[in-house]
């Protein structure tokens, strides 16, 4: 039992007196080489073991590749550095201790390389040539032909017939305009109101798709008889436009009105049936 309890006492002893031993301080990094295809990048790790301070990182072919950062400073700690393959080469890029220590205080030195090599892209796969194909041919469509149903000379008659495309009409050499109407499928050009000032004719034209048809109105001039009164048709167009306007308006206000009696007979009866209610509930 003593002998046991002085073994235990000299290896406590030779603890206290044994130097304690610090992990070596220093720099590394995690590849010692790149292979990198151009145009892409790569990365490696810079760390500092049980040391601190400033590196350098720097490349010895700058047209083949490149580094994300040119210094940083570890404490302990670690980097991560981009290396970008500019072109077809080779490179180095060198991480120089430009100030490093341990943390036992002893001066870090030197510096460590990097091989980098870029390689070309791999040569697309050739891609096999697809057979043309053929257009298919669409057929034309078929128009639908202009039907024109009617023109109309707004105060001047004539009987119009589709096929007939020439028609003529007697107009007083005061009037300067003429109010022309016409039903069609098709866009028609030269309706409304229409100026006739040094005009012997007037021409109507419908368009649809590529489909085009023309109608004439011949103009001859008359002298205004004497004690008669001529009223120029577009005045005539324009008071019929008025009056239907007007018209709409009052259609409008008597629906309004229709509607606003109806709610105040339904009212009115409502409350004449409360009353009835009313006047039930006080008899009993």
């Amino acid at each position: 039992m003593k002998n046991k309890l002085l073994l235990l006492i000299v290896g406590i002893l030779t603890m206290l007196w044994l130097p304690v031993v610090e992990a070596a301080g220093g720099i590394s990094t995690s590849t010692s080489s790149l292979s990198i295809t151009e145009g892409s990048s790569k990365t490696f790790t810079i760390k500092a073991n049980n040391a601190a301070g400033r590196i350098d990182i720097s490349s010895s072919n700058t047209g083949v590749a490149t580094v994300s950062a040119s210094s940083a400073f570890l404490d302990n700690n670690s980097v991560t550095i981009t290396v970008k393959g500019k072109k077809v080469g080779t490179a180095k890029v060198t991480i120089k201790y430009t100030d490093v220590a341990t943390y036992d205080g002893d001066e870090v030195k030197g510096s460590k390389t990097i091989s980098i090599k870029v390689v070309a892209k791999a040569a697309p796969k050739p891609t096999t040539p697809t057979k043309p194909t053929t257009p298919v041919k669409e057929e034309p469509k078929e128009e639908t032909p202009i039907s024109v149903k009617s023109i109309r000379v707004v105060g001047y008659d004539f009987e119009f017939k589709e096929d007939v495309t020439e028609y003529e009409i007697e107009v007083y050499e005061n009037v300067s305009a003429l109010f022309i109407k016409a039903d069609s499928n098709a866009v028609a050009a030269g309706v409304n109101e229409v100026s006739i000032k040094d005009k012997d004719e007037i021409l109507i034209n419908f368009s649809k798709g590529t489909l085009k048809k023309e109608y004439k109105i011949k103009i001859n001039r008359i002298h205004k008889q004497e004690g008669v009164k001529a009223v120029e048709p577009v005045v005539i167009e324009k008071e019929v436009i008025k009056k239907e306007k007007l018209n709409s308006v009052l259609i409008v206000l008597t629906i309004i009105l229709a509607v606003l009696s109806l709610i105040l007979m339904i009212t009115n009866f409502n409350k004449s049936m409360r009353l009835k209610k009313l006047k039930v509930i006080n008899n009993k």
